[in-house]
């Protein structure tokens, strides 16, 4: 038997539940609720970003634990794939730590630097296509390519909407299209996981 295949299978067999789909369609859903909410109710955007945030992690968490677990069990992965993930982390929070310490930088007024809200668009696309793919590479989950690209053209179709449609309406449509896209693939899959992993432990297969 080789051990690094089959290792290789459960590793991609724990992606392929939907809820990494999921998870990431409603992060990016949420970056156009958010803004609506703030406008209809007059709650700044942050509150309800923050509430949605924590609901999606959660319902990720309970979803691998009740769902995910009980159908294919819990592996141990080699050092290897651990690295991996590391790596992944590792590229996660230089990403968002250069995110926030740009934001603080122009939102204290620490910088005068006028910057295009073309650089900003060009700079986020960048940024997604990048980390996505990154993770893509490491942890073997190929439509994160996909999503990467997903998450890159979002602000482009938000930016142009601006010009054609009220803020945060333009929002909406720019980001939530293609977060409620990522979560109707993530909801295929999961049901197709359901189906080929039921309770009884029989992998059915098509």
């Amino acid at each position: 038997m080789d051990l690094e295949a089959l290792e290789k299978k459960s590793w991609q067999r724990f992606f392929n539940d939907g809820f990494w789909d999921i998870l990431l369609g409603l992060l990016l859903l949420n970056f156009g609720l958010a803004p609506v909410i703030e406008y209809i109710s007059g709650i700044d955007y942050l509150y309800p970003y923050i509430i949605m945030l924590f609901a999606a992690e959660a319902l990720f968490f309970v979803g691998k634990k009740f769902v995910t677990a009980p159908r294919i069990g819990r592996v141990k992965f080699s050092k290897k794939r651990k690295q991996k993930k590391l790596k992944v982390s590792i590229v996660l929070v230089i990403s968002v730590v250069l995110g926030v310490c740009v934001y603080a930088l122009f939102a204290l007024q620490l910088v005068s630097v006028n910057i295009s809200a073309y650089w900003w668009v060009a700079l986020f696309c960048i940024n997604a296509i990048v980390v996505f793919s990154v993770m893509a590479y490491f942890l073997d989950f190929k439509r994160l390519y996909l999503y990467g690209l997903f998450f890159g053209f979002s602000i482009i179709v938000a930016e142009f909407l601006r010009t054609i449609l009220q803020h945060p309406y333009n929002a909406l449509i720019g980001f939530g299209v293609l977060g409620a896209i990522m979560v109707v693939i993530g909801l295929v899959v999961l049901a197709r996981f359901v189906k080929r992993y039921p309770l009884d432990g029989e992998i059915v297969y098509e």
